[in-house]
């Protein structure tokens, strides 16, 4: 009997590190704001995220980690933007664009962002390109 419950401890254990594992690669968090703007070289629409200071660290290790993954906005449970994520997540700051947005576009996407409960978003990546 004790080693049929020490084999499903172990079942449990070795579940629990397999989920965090796979977790590993998402961070929730807080935003402190969302902007539409354009980008200064292209003069194409971006929308800007703000992180809280406080952000800045796990921000920094989670994007270090999936540099040249695609990365997913999640607002709500649902993907709301996807994208490559092509560099480290320095300052608290994620800029987001798409080369089909126009400026009704990105000042949607700010809205949708801004709906968020708790101002938490999720960030997922994936080794998977669109």
């Amino acid at each position: 009997m004790k080693a049929c419950k020490g084999r499903s401890l172990l079942m449990v254990l070795a579940s629990l590190l397999w989920i965090s594992g796979a977790m590993a690669d998402s961070l929730t968090i807080v935003l402190s704001g969302a902007d539409a703007s354009h980008d200064k070289r292209t003069g194409k629409p971006i929308v800007s995220l703000t992180f809280p200071r406080a952000s800045s660290e796990p921000l920094l290790k989670w994007s270090k980690e999936n540099v040249g993954k695609m990365l997913e906005l999640l607002v709500d449970g649902q993907v709301v933007h996807r994208s490559m994520l092509r560099e480290p997540l320095y300052g608290g700051h994620l800029q987001v664009s798409d080369p089909d947005w126009t400026d009704g576009a990105a000042n949607d996407l700010v809205r949708q962002i801004s709906k968020t409960p708790n101002g938490q978003v999720e960030l997922r990546s994936s080794s998977q390109p669109d």
